[in-house]
């Protein structure tokens, strides 16, 4: 009996690739020969830090009493204080090492996000790598690489509208979770401005089917609306107190 693989030898290969490119053409920031600059060092590094701090002395850091003479750390949308990925690296303490391995991996995530977008669309692989290693290594990507959020943003944005079609087929749960995920990592760690552009995207990509629906049943339709009203609660859910801490803040 042949055994089935999740991968095979190509597809392996072209994750390896997309994983290997940013570190081979970022590799003073990869090898850490470099430290990263400006907005990098002046703000989402302290604050990473100051996290990283609390953490190890089991403090909740709701309150950082380092900046404007103390202000609340976490009503504020650039602290990463509701992204999950900031309490996963600062759960032992937040180094500069910690920075630049942050910094590499959204490289990572957003060219294996591309590749897998266009894969969704049948585009042949060869094509897709290429285009996957142009998004990682896209002006965007090199231009903000002094702001943490815009990365994080970018990172997910490929995998936000992955997820958001096949949202708009059957039932799907892996595709509900998938969207819900992409999309409260841009909310609680990206920069905003990317979420709403995104948001317009999404909408232009609904209407776009809708109008292209050629079932007349609209069984599909139906089923769109569900996953989509099913994915909005879970996302409100999870990121309450993000939403409250904004509602606070204003």
């Amino acid at each position: 009996m042949k055994k089935k693989y999740l991968l095979n030898k190509t597809e392996f290969l072209e994750y390896l690739i997309l994983i290997f490119s940013p570190l081979i053409s970022l590799w003073q920031v990869s090898i850490f020969k470099f430290t990263l600059k400006n907005d990098m060092m002046d703000a989402y590094f302290p604050f990473r830090y100051f996290m990283g701090e609390c953490i190890q002395n089991e403090v909740i850091p709701f309150w950082n009493p380092y900046i404007y003479l103390g202000y609340p750390f976490y009503g504020d949308p650039q602290s990463a204080f509701w992204y999950p990925i900031s309490w996963i690296l600062s759960s032992n303490g937040y180094s500069i090492f910690d920075l630049h391995f942050e910094f590499i991996i959204y490289f990572i995530i957003g060219g294996i996000g591309f590749y897998k977008l266009l894969k969704y669309f049948q585009i042949t692989s060869w094509i897709a790598l290429i285009f996957g290693i142009s998004y990682q290594l896209s002006g965007f990507f090199i231009g903000s690489a002094s702001i943490l959020t815009f990365l994080v943003g970018a990172a997910f944005l490929p995998w936000s509208i992955l997820y958001f079609y096949k949202l708009l087929s059957k039932i799907n749960i892996n595709a509900v979770i998938g969207f819900t995920i992409s999309i409260s990592l841009i909310l609680t760690g990206g920069y905003p401005a990317i979420l709403i552009i995104l948001m317009y995207i999404l909408i232009f990509i609904f209407l776009f089917e809708i109008i292209n629906l050629k079932d007349k049943t609209f069984q599909k339709f139906t089923s769109w609306l569900f996953n989509l009203a099913f994915s909005s609660i879970l996302i409100i859910i999870i990121n309450v107190g993000y939403l409250y801490s904004i509602y606070q803040s204003s």
